[in-house]
């Protein structure tokens, strides 16, 4: 579904769907960081309480950078929703509004998207159908059963553009093995490893996903490492909340397959399946995921082997400096989803957000 290729026929059709009297119902973008936490907030100040549509799912966004040409965001449509969204409708009183935060890399996700929200990019926040279905439209905002009113209805909501501001880029940082962690200068005989994934993936589910992970020597001299499996670990952050995962299993016996030698400047990838690591609830829910690899060669069942080339091995941690996005279509097949949260309206006192450019 490409909603800006529709965007005349959204806008003829949401004329036709509404009267001339059109209640005071707004939406508002707020962007206060350019990788992080957005929120769109949806205000009723019309005199009459109004049925809106609580779903972040209908959200899209057109993004365009500073020079050059805007591009459209949205969710994949297996992520949308259907026409069954009672549990979503939501009555908003005079006076009240209702919010949802969300990060932008869920929408903007895949090729040159990730790297379209930048600092000085414009952007406009759309929250409804955009599109028909029969003689029916499809509402966002509706008037509320037994209300005195002339208004029909609004099939999508448009935000004022915003800025995405600038900001100072924090640099990741270092988790190298061997790089001093108060700043000063490293040890040059000490083994410097470096530990990356893939900068993203977007999978249907995680039942198969591959994270491909790659080791790096970064220093002078070559190193033996145990990069196997079972000394990978990942940390896993989404809607469902964190999650350790790693190998299920005792390290096996340690053999000379087991070890990999990386000369200076050297790097080796294995792919591995997330869930045969994470067989907690941090999979439960479709989303946007951040996923940290790390190499652990601590264990003590891998130290005590007693072989001569694993005594002169790497021993230690090494992380990711950065982690991989992972956006899920659907969650796995053999965990039980944690139910959504149900919508909720603003608390009367809370003040209007903050942080916007308009």
């Amino acid at each position: 579904m490409n909603l800006a290729a529709l965007g005349a026929v959204t806008f003829t059709a949401a004329a036709q769907a509404t009267t001339t009297t059109a209640p005071g119902v707004d939406l508002q973008l707020v962007a206060p960081t350019t990788h992080g936490r957005w929120t769109v907030r949806v205000t009723n100040a019309s005199p009459v309480p109004v049925r809106i549509l609580a779903d972040l799912r209908l959200l899209s966004l057109d993004v365009t950078p500073r020079s050059s040409r805007t591009i459209h965001c949205e969710l994949p449509e297996e992520m949308q929703p259907d026409d069954d969204l009672v549990s979503r409708r939501l009555i908003v009183p005079p006076g009240r509004a209702y919010s949802e935060s969300f990060d932008p890399r869920l929408f903007c996700f895949g090729g040159g998207l990730l790297d379209a929200v930048a600092p000085g990019a414009a952007v406009v926040a759309h929250l409804g159908w955009g599109r028909f279905s029969g003689a029916r439209p499809r509402l966002e905002v509706a008037p509320v059963p037994g209300t005195s009113t002339t208004f029909t209805g609004i099939a999508r909501l448009d935000s004022q553009p915003i800025a995405v501001p600038d900001e100072p880029t924090e640099r990741p940082k270092s988790v190298d093995s061997g790089v001093a962690e108060d700043g000063g200068a490293p040890d040059p005989e000490a083994p410097r490893l470096r530990i990356t994934g893939a900068r993203a993936i977007d999978a249907e589910s995680p039942d198969y996903v591959e994270i491909p992970v790659t080791i790096e020597n970064r220093g002078a001299h070559s190193v033996t490492v145990r990069f196997r499996p079972e000394t990978l670990s990942f940390d896993i952050e989404g809607p469902s909340g964190p999650e350790h995962c790693s190998w299920p299993l005792p390290p096996p016996y340690a053999t000379i397959e087991t070890f990999t030698t990386l000369g200076p400047r050297e790097s080796t990838t294995m792919d591995v399946l997330l869930a045969s690591y994470c067989r907690g609830q941090g999979l439960a829910r479709p989303g946007l995921l951040f996923v940290r690899p790390s190499l652990d060669t601590t264990d003590v069942a891998v130290r005590a082997s007693g072989h001569d080339l694993d005594a002169h091995s790497f021993h230690g941690v090494v992380a990711a400096p950065t982690p991989t996005l992972l956006r899920l279509r659907h969650a796995a097949r053999n965990q039980v989803s944690k139910p959504v949260d149900e919508p909720e309206i603003e608390p009367a006192e809370s003040p209007a957000l903050q942080g916007g450019t308009q």
